[in-house]
């Protein structure tokens, strides 16, 4: 069980990280859009 909810939060947190590194992207990318203007 304890194994279990383990990998469960491990699996939470490797989403979580996916996630913030995408808005990264996304943030930057917004930020050389507005420079170019």
């Amino acid at each position: 069980l304890i194994l279990l909810l383990i990998s469960y939060v491990k699996l939470l947190y490797a989403f979580l990280f996916i996630n913030v590194l995408f808005l990264l992207h996304i943030y930057d990318h917004m930020q050389i859009q507005n420079n170019m203007k």
